[in-house]
């Protein structure tokens, strides 16, 4: 017996395409379990809104090759920003995460409103320069070091910004007339991990920059449980204070945490120079002492994640680990030498420098609301 033809919704419908990249009608129709017909009716209607392209022939086992489907990603832009204390990272990109225009904007003064007057400009400006109307932009995503209130875009505590309680969704949204969506860094990170053809996709992310964060990416969720930062986390414990000593205190890492995200226009050369830098630092006994307790104390908290949850990956991120190679291998290898006997041994990578990890997590965030959200139609 056939298919039933039955209504399917279109942002259901794109989504799948979305997700899947190039799929022909017929593997639509066998994936939603409705007929041929009716999906050549609602794929007509999405290519008739601009929303997907066809044109590109797929495979066949006898006959004419069929048409494939993609999303049309120069159909909307996604705006991303990264907020620091003395500077905000601004992208604009397509519907996959590809960068068309980015900058770092210096900011002398991170009192809300001030800092809220620059956000609103720049992003104005780079619609300026990139031509691109309201109705280009699907929506403004935001990353940044603290407690958010997800699902009201309220940035609740950041302490390296030292706002608390301020409306940042609502306040930017208002003045571009544009949807905005917050969440913490270590989160925005976790969702470049996600993996759509590995449905038990366990990820823990840590995240270390002025800021600590821990985020968990469940069967490729992000889990909202954590607030993700270090006080308000149990696998930190007591020992947070000695981990924000080092991070507040050595002249070296804080150097490193004054400097941008990781992004694809990082002088190399001034990396190279910071890891020299650091090596030639690590010859005081004490300084090697002290980094030798932080490694394996940050080492020791994903042990314990491993432990309870046998994540598939260990993720390190943020600008201690982006930035510094000792740092980076010194807690990798301090998880594999003193971690619990396991069957396996999960991955334990960090991102690969310029490849867009800030980018594609934002762009997550933003697709993620885009497909959950009612305000969103098509």
């Amino acid at each position: 017996m056939g298919k039933q033809a039955k209504k399917i919704d279109l942002k259901q419908l794109y989504k799948i395409i979305y997700e899947r990249g190039a799929i022909s009608k017929t593997e639509i129709a066998d994936f939603c379990g409705i007929s041929l017909t009716a999906i050549s009716d609602y794929t007509n209607q999405l290519e008739e809104l601009g929303l997907i392209l066809s044109g590109q022939k797929g495979t066949s086992s006898g006959g004419r090759r069929p048409l494939l489907y993609e999303v049309n990603t120069d159909h909307w832009y996604i705006i991303g920003i990264d907020l620091r204390a003395t500077h905000f990272y601004i992208f604009a990109s397509d519907l996959k995460a590809q960068v068309v225009q980015s900058q770092v904007v210096q900011i002398a003064d991170s009192a809300y409103q001030t800092y809220l007057t620059r956000l609103t400009s720049a992003v104005e400006d780079m619609k300026m320069v990139l031509s691109l109307s309201r109705e280009k932009i699907l929506a403004v995503g935001v990353s940044v070091s603290g407690v958010t209130d997800f699902a009201n875009q309220v940035i609740d505590r950041s302490n390296e910004l030292d706002w608390t309680k301020k409306p940042l969704g609502a306040d930017l949204s208002a003045n571009l007339g544009l949807p905005v969506f917050i969440d913490t860094e270590v989160r925005i990170y976790a969702r470049n991990e996600i993996e759509l053809d590995q449905t038990m996709n366990v990820t823990s992310a840590l995240y270390i920059n002025q800021g600590i964060g821990l985020a968990l990416l469940i069967k490729n969720e992000v889990f909202q449980g954590y607030t993700n930062r270090g006080g308000d986390n149990r696998f930190f414990g007591q020992g947070i204070d000695q981990l924000y000593r080092v991070l507040r205190h050595d002249p070296l890492i804080r150097k490193i945490n004054s400097l941008p995200y990781y992004s694809a226009s990082v002088d190399q050369g001034l990396v190279v120079d910071l890891n020299q830098q650091f090596t030639e630092h690590l010859e005081n006994m004490k300084v090697r002492e002290q980094m030798e307790a932080f490694t394996l104390h940050l080492a020791q908290l994903m042990i314990a994640q491993i432990q309870m949850l046998n994540p598939k990956k260990i993720l390190l991120t943020g600008n201690v680990f982006d930035y510094n190679d000792f740092l980076f291998h010194k807690v990798k290898s301090h998880i594999l030498k003193n971690g619990p006997a396991m069957y396996y041994t999960p991955e334990i990578k960090r991102n690969i420098p310029g490849s867009g990890s800030l980018e594609r997590g934002i762009v997550r965030l933003v697709m993620e609301k885009f497909f959950a959200l009612g305000q969103f139609q098509i």
